[in-house]
């Protein structure tokens, strides 16, 4: 809808299932001029919210107050299609060092690590999640393959560790609505 003076806006909108809208609008300018005024269904409305609702995926490794183990941790089933946006980790205690790589397979090539997932199927690029003497960091996600798929199985390895007890890796994600 085109900038239009306030008083010649309609007074009421029909009501029923194939015309309810919501209508948004902002002033141009001062109030009392000109203001802009988009009108949307709640079906639109709800699926732009979804789409850029912030999500996201949090895995802990816990080794119940002794040092961190290195190797494959438990797996995780990434439950819709989504795309990475943000990566981080943070770790206890304070001045730990740990890698974690992350594997990404699908679920119809899931079988618990024979064939997938395996270091091939990483998405970190070269790139894995490094804290070093600290307890805290997080990712540009340079070189990552930040395109997952519902019901992809992730892999959390860590490659090295000393000092952590515990670290929590944390995935922002966008999601697709299919």
């Amino acid at each position: 809808m085109a900038n239009v003076p306030i008083t010649s806006l309609p007074v009421a909108n029909s009501l029923g299932p194939t015309t309810d809208y919501l209508e948004v609008s902002k002033y141009i300018n001062a109030p009392g001029a000109t203001y802009q005024s988009v009108r949307a269904t709640p079906q639109t409305i709800a699926s732009a919210m979804a789409r850029s609702m912030p999500s996201g995926l949090e895995y802990t490794i816990s080794n119940l107050g002794s040092v961190l183990i290195t190797g494959v941790q438990p797996y995780l089933t990434v439950p819709y299609a989504s795309t990475i946006t943000g990566a981080s980790m943070v770790c206890a205690p304070g001045g730990s060092s740990v890698t974690v790589d992350i594997w990404r397979c699908s679920y119809a090539q899931f079988d618990s690590g024979s064939t997938h997932p395996v270091s091939a199927d990483s998405i970190c690029g070269g790139n894995p999640l490094v804290i070093t003497n600290d307890a805290k960091t997080t990712s540009t996600l340079s070189g990552w393959n930040t395109s997952l798929n519902a019901g992809d199985v992730l892999a959390f390895n860590i490659s090295s560790v000393s000092s952590a007890t515990q670290a929590t890796i944390t995935l922002y994600l966008n999601r697709s609505l299919t």
